[in-house]
């Protein structure tokens, strides 16, 4: 299920790095290796290359960590029971994951009888925490929101997943719509294809009946702020340790979710946000010049993000995070960021239009 996309692994390193990976022999080992990762995608985003590829680069290897974890975890508890798949949500399911991430993952598993099905729950609980405690160790922080393998609700067989779902796209409850939400972006990383598949296309045909649940998300994103104040000036903390940043994360977010949103209700399958806009326009769903501009203003904020990231690797006083202080970008840089902040409100309204008939509160 591992896809080296655009021809990525012709990139200098990559591929050295990927067979070390592959060839590790321990956790231990795989945990050392891990360090690389960094200062390997920083000189990659010195040089240039397209934002996109690089967050498919970090995808690619965060892919190959979590299949040799797996590896290591049937070793010591022997082969896995059932059919089984290892999903991955978030950055890493849309293929964008950046220098500084946590974990989202799940097991689904094939339907059992009572008894095989308590062995099989057992097994795989195991073999999540196993594979999530791996992957901490090597510098993917564990979920603060518990979405991981390692958590009951997050690995279950195929019938009691889509028992959830049906739950979740129903419930008032913010913290169920959220779940059904990060679902979407859901992708297999090993395992059983016909499992993932099914469970993805049980989602996609609840998300069709559910218009309702559509709406809510959209009202949702209405509600974000964008981090723009008086006459476009960047709005930044004012207190505390991150004062004078704000979180280019959070700042992409509602585009993230603005793309996801339109991709659920056209019936649009992919969960990379650029390619999603590239369906999107093939089914006419957006203009050309929409789709131009939320794809620039999308790889715009993620070439400032990753750049800002690859600046503190190796740095003695910070490490890679999502906060970005605008007062040390040079003029050019804050005029840019400020055009592509404003871009979001653009959107913001068309998401109004769109989902409410109206604009946004």
């Amino acid at each position: 299920m591992i896809h080296e996309f655009h021809g990525i692994s012709r990139f200098k390193g990559l591929s050295d790095h990927l067979e070390q990976i592959r060839n590790a022999e321990s956790p231990e080992t795989l945990t050392v290796v891990s360090r690389a990762t960094a200062p390997l995608a920083a000189g990659l985003i010195r040089t240039g290359i397209p934002p996109s590829d690089i967050t498919l680069t970090l995808s690619l290897i965060s892919d190959s960590m979590a299949v040799r974890f797996i590896e290591f975890a049937v070793t010591q508890l022997g082969p896995p029971p059932c059919r089984f798949s290892f999903l991955v949500f978030g950055s890493e399911g849309r293929n964008e994951q950046t220098l500084t991430t946590d974990q989202d993952n799940a097991i689904v598993y094939e339907d059992l009888t009572d008894d095989q099905g308590k062995a099989a729950r057992a097994y795989f609980l195991t073999l999540g925490k196993n594979v999530c405690q791996g992957l901490s160790l090597a510098g993917y922080a564990l979920c603060k929101g518990d979405t991981m393998a390692m958590n009951p609700r997050f690995c279950q067989s195929l019938s009691l997943w889509k028992q959830d779902v049906d739950q979740w796209l129903l419930s008032a409850e913010e913290r169920d719509l959220m779940k059904a939400r990060m679902l979407f972006d859901v992708r297999g990383v090993l395992g059983d294809d016909g499992l993932a598949g099914d469970f993805r296309t049980h989602l996609e045909n609840r998300v069709a009946e559910s218009p309702r649940f559509i709406r809510i998300l959209a009202n949702h994103i209405l509600q974000a702020q964008v981090p723009l104040g008086f006459l476009g000036r960047i709005v930044v903390e004012k207190d505390g340790p991150r004062r004078g940043s704000f979180s280019i994360k959070n700042a992409m977010t509602p585009l993230v979710d603005f793309v996801r949103v339109y991709a659920m209700k056209h019936g649009v399958s992919s969960t990379h946000t650029v390619t999603r806009l590239d369906d999107l326009l093939a089914l006419r769903v957006l203009s050309a010049g929409t789709h131009q501009g939320m794809k620039e203003t999308f790889e715009g904020l993620m070439d400032i993000r990753l750049n800002t990231q690859a600046r503190a690797v190796g740095s003695a006083w910070s490490s890679p995070s999502n906060d970005v202080f605008p007062n040390s970008l040079n003029p050019n840089e804050r005029g840019r960021l400020r055009n592509l902040l404003e871009n979001l409100r653009t959107y913001k309204i068309r998401v109004g239009y769109d989902f409410t008939g109206g604009m946004p509160v």
